[in-house]
């Protein structure tokens, strides 16, 4: 987006007057991103001026689980301007800077522009909030996402209703529109959001709305309590902490279709299905995972 391409080329004009100890051999700017789609907009912004290395450069290779090599962690230490999105995307690549401080770089966080509201870019650029969408779309070559509220726009409604006894909390959308919207985070967001944060309800409430309730309504006779005898679903979590986490965009579809995620929730430390462990100390387990102890239930 131009937001993104002003900071890099402020960045690379800053580099310019750099002594030949800060630069490269070549005289360029070094500029590390951590993923190609960052390092290739900086190599358009930056031209001649830049010499840009991005430590994943393959498009189909998933940030989220990328495994840093000795060669990436030296890479990071090098840099002088390293860019890295951020918001748990590359949560690594935090680390790897952590662990080879320098006071003189210059980190740019993508994720830190995230939730910018488009009527305020539309006045830094004196126009409509509409021609402030468009020309940052085609600026970023239609990859630029917009978020807004389409309905459940009444906090003070939504609050009224969570609790109510003949409210069952559940979605279901067949997998349509996965490019434009996750809801699998519903439940610690309510969780997170609606019983701590803004108090709607007793937690012990909410447990059971998620659980017992809706397995009740489906007939669901193994599910939704801990008991012996029934299935061992179970989620371990902090309350105070508990929270959905990132969303992140992966392409994991035929013809490079893309689709939103959320697999990084905030303070859900274990769960198990069917008594297999698919995620311990808040990290996935990989072996879990693979097994799919999941079943179809009806």
């Amino acid at each position: 987006m131009k937001v993104l391409g002003s900071l890099v080329a402020l960045v690379l004009l800053s580099g310019c007057g750099l002594s030949a100890q800060t630069g490269s051999a070549s005289g360029k700017v070094p500029v590390v991103a951590v993923e190609n789609f960052w390092g290739s907009i900086a190599a358009q912004v930056g031209g001649e001026h830049a010499a840009v290395t991005s430590i994943i450069a393959n498009p189909d290779t998933d940030p989220h689980d990328y495994d840093p090599t000795p060669q990436d962690a030296r890479t990071i230490a090098q840099a002088k301007y390293v860019i890295v999105n951020g918001v748990g995307y590359d949560a690594w690549a935090a680390k790897l800077l952590d662990a080879n401080p320098a006071p003189a770089r210059i980190v740019l966080t993508v994720g830190d522009l995230v939730g910018k509201k488009v009527l305020d870019l539309a006045e830094e650029r004196g126009c409509t909030a509409l021609d402030a969408m468009l020309d940052i779309s085609l600026e970023d070559d239609l990859r630029t996402r917009f978020w807004s509220v389409l309905a459940n726009d009444d906090p003070d409604g939504i609050a009224w209703l969570l609790p109510r006894d003949h409210v069952l909390l559940g979605l279901a959308d067949s997998g349509a529109h996965v490019s434009q919207l996750c809801d699998a985070c519903f439940a610690t967001d309510l969780l997170g959001n609606w019983v701590r944060d803004r108090g709607v309800m007793p937690l012990e409430r909410a447990i059971h709305k998620l659980t017992a309730e809706p397995a009740g309504v489906y007939g669901l006779a193994d599910r939704g309590l801990l008991q012996p005898g029934k299935a061992a679903d179970i989620c371990v979590f902090d309350p105070a902490t508990v929270a959905p986490g990132p969303l992140r965009r992966i392409r994991d579809f035929p013809a490079d279709g893309e689709r939103l995620t959320a697999d990084s929730p905030v303070g859900v430390s274990h769960v198990l299905v069917n008594g297999t462990p698919i995620r311990v100390d808040g990290e996935s387990a990989k072996d879990g995972l693979d097994a799919r102890p999941g079943r179809v239930l009806r």
